[in-house]
């Protein structure tokens, strides 16, 4: 193989050995210490850049990062706070630049996903897609009839479009898998989330440092029963319903941050049973704040896995949960926890109480996510394994990508650059960033942070 960038020939491997390391490019909107607006999705990037790197493989990151960002960005009033890498010419330049180096290219939902993929096609190189996020559904949910009849039509065109040229689509369950392709998308399979989860697979825990955790849970008060919401404070997580199924004698505790978080401060009342603690905590922390809780809760009917719940369960807290795709992927009825409707209020307040006055064994939660007739995730590959398998692969004939003549992309990347450069986008709204980092994006494998870190954003108006 001739390196684009030296023009030496470099041996082609066969296997995933680091006697002949693969170059694999990430391009993502969130990366860690951004995990307080990128949540998961941050965690997914840093977890597969520092396993690459410590197997000995090359990797650069492209992404708009607190203090080393590297890509021009904007503000969507979409999601406040949310990172969208624009598709300037400098940004399509230098990812040009990069796909030329790489042997393979990762990239999550993003408003560059049709350049990335035709620039891939263009290279010669394989593109793995993830689909982390529904961005349909949050702008059908975001109000306004133009968003909800048009843009969100919009935006799923152009996703399925490049489900069907990128060399490799997966998402995060089998469940959301299913139901993107009754939908028309063209999904290869499903990626294990085992990447970031050995941090919650500890045992190391003292009992004081949970009794203390508890203590913090409770608002001082460790006699009462926990209940416990841990993540970002979004619209689409609809915690408000969880203020609605609190039995008596027990607390909810709503641990994290997001772009709601102003709003959700506004319910701390401890004297009724809600206990507002904001922040978002490292992996390490959560490990133990997920032990001490007696029960994890989520209503929300948006998630393609749902991180947390795969969390609480390693740490053997059962959870009850929005009976939605993701959480339907998890749930051992029963073993782990139960699916709810918490619009049906009575009932949710029923489950609640009946499991917290007769709690399933953590052993038994433990063993749905380490048994093998129960771990849903026992035959599907780990990300690394898949981008690597593609890494030292052969993409070098325009038969081993999906489908679409070459000149049928460049007019699609065409109208969407004018569309995003002429007219901004309008069913997004994004506001440019004047930002201009050109350093490349260091690795950072330390995940164990307290992400209380503003993004460095200086937008300009329209």
């Amino acid at each position: 193989m001739i390196d684009p960038i030296s023009n030496v020939t470099r041996p082609r491997a066969t296997s995933h050995t680091v006697d002949c390391p693969a170059r694999v490019l990430i391009i993502t909107p969130v990366f860690p210490p951004n995990i307080k607006m990128g949540g998961g999705v941050a965690i997914t990037y840093g977890a597969l850049d520092g396993k690459l790197r410590r197997d000995g493989h090359h990797v650069e990151v492209l992404s708009p990062r607190k203090g080393q960002g590297n890509l021009d960005y904007g503000l969507t009033y979409l999601y406040p706070g949310f990172p969208v890498i624009l598709p300037t010419t400098r940004n399509i330049e230098l990812i040009a630049d990069r796909i030329a180096w790489c042997d393979c290219v990762v990239v999550p939902d993003s408003c560059m996903l049709p350049f990335v993929a035709f620039l891939a096609r263009y290279y010669n190189k394989p593109m793995v897609f993830n689909m982390h996020t529904n961005i349909p559904e949050l702008l059908r949910e975001s109000g306004g009839l133009f968003k909800k009849h048009v843009g969100a039509r919009l935006v799923e065109g152009m996703l399925k479009m490049t489900t069907k040229l990128a060399t490799r689509v997966h998402t995060t369950s089998p469940s959301y898998r299913s139901k993107l392709t009754k939908e028309g998308y063209s999904i290869d399979g499903v990626f294990s989330p085992r990447i970031k989860t050995f941090v919650f697979e500890a045992k190391q825990d003292s009992a004081e440092d949970i009794a203390a955790r508890r203590l913090w849970l409770t608002n001082g008060c460790p006699e009462m029963k926990v209940m416990l919401y841990v993540g970002r404070w979004s619209v689409e997580k609809r915690i408000h319903l969880l203020k609605d199924v609190i039995p008596e004698g027990c607390m909810l505790a709503i641990v994290g941050d997001g772009p709601i978080g102003n709003e959700v401060e506004t319910w701390h009342d401890p004297k009724n049973g809600i206990n507002v603690l904001r922040g978002m905590k490292s992996q390490a922390e959560l490990r133990i704040i997920y032990k001490a809780a007696d029960l994890l809760v989520s209503a929300s009917a948006f998630e393609t896995l749902g991180m947390t719940a795969l969390e609480s369960f390693i740490c053997g807290t059962p959870a009850i949960l929005q009976d939605a795709p993701g959480f339907t992927t998890q749930n051992v009825e029963g073993e782990n926890g139960f699916l709810v409707d918490f619009e049906d209020v009575d009932a949710t307040l029923s489950l609640i109480a009946a499991t917290l006055k007769n709690p399933i064994p953590r052993e038994r939660v433990i063993a749905t996510t380490t048994h093998p007739t129960k771990r849903w995730d026992v035959d599907i590959p780990n990300l690394d394994d898949s981008v690597l398998q593609l890494a030292f692969a052969s993409f070098r004939d325009k038969e081993d990508f999906k489908t679409g003549p070459m000149w049928a992309w460049w007019i699609y990347v065409i109208v969407l650059w004018f569309s995003f450069n002429v007219i901004s986008f309008p069913f997004i709204t994004v506001r440019k960033s004047p930002l201009k980092f050109v350093a490349r994006a260091e690795s950072n494998d330390d995940l164990a942070v307290e992400n209380e870190f503003p993004l460095n954003l200086l937008p300009l108006p329209l």
